[in-house]
């Protein structure tokens, strides 16, 4: 098993992971479909939508963003925070016809896990049309690829039926359940290990991706 770069302690990087900053094309990842994109303060608006969705709540948690205000904050403590310091983070994910943002997937270093995870959210009037696993299996491309991560993690809340299937068609495998954080609720934790000649699916037509509510609590 050809594990990622474990995580190094709070505040430092292991070697591998300082090339990480290197990695992100200029333009971000473009599918046959969906753009993947660092976000930026312009995306606040969009963040305070995807954050209060019922199914966001049900399966990753309340942020507490209501406002423009907590949505800038969240982005400078979350995914601003997380480029600066590990070079990867959740990504914008936009529609490449009509550059409309429909959700966000990507990849995150969390002190707890001994890998990157992979997680997403899309806003639930785009669920069913495969962008969830498009944007997934670009993104698990990227960690292989990339940063020769040939391990990566998903942690998914147990009742989220849908999201387990939608990993289990990317190849991720049950690892354990554990418990994360100081709420005490316990997760599942997946596993991708690729193989040397693996090739990652691309998006599908949408018939069984119903999984678009979320896998990680960013």
């Amino acid at each position: 098993m050809s594990d990622a770069p474990r995580a190094a302690p709070h505040g430092e990087l292991s070697g591998a992971q300082q090339g990480w900053h290197q990695r992100w094309p200029a333009g971000g990842l473009r599918t046959a479909r969906l753009h993947l994109d660092r976000f930026t303060h312009a995306d606040a608006a969009f963040l305070v939508e995807l954050l209060n969705e019922p199914a966001f709540h049900q399966h990753i948690g309340d942020r507490g963003v209501r406002t423009l205000e907590d949505a800038h904050s969240y982005l400078e403590k979350g995914p601003l925070a997380s480029y600066a310091e590990h070079g990867i983070g959740l990504w914008r994910v936009s529609l490449q016809e009509s550059g409309e943002t429909i959700g966000m997937c990507g990849l995150l270093r969390r002190d707890t896990l001994p890998a990157i995870d992979l997680g997403y959210a899309f806003l639930a009037r785009h669920w069913g049309h495969g962008y969830a696993l498009e944007a997934a299996a670009a993104s698990l491309d990227f960690a292989r690829r990339e940063l020769a991560a040939n391990r990566v993690l998903a942690i998914v809340a147990p009742a989220n039926s849908a999201s387990l299937r939608l990993l289990a068609k990317l190849g991720f495998r049950h690892a354990e359940r554990r418990s994360l954080g100081g709420d005490g609720a316990l997760v599942e934790v997946l596993e991708h290990v690729a193989g040397p000649e693996e090739e990652a699916p691309a998006g599908g037509d949408g018939a069984a991706d119903r999984g678009d509510s979320g896998i990680t609590r960013p």
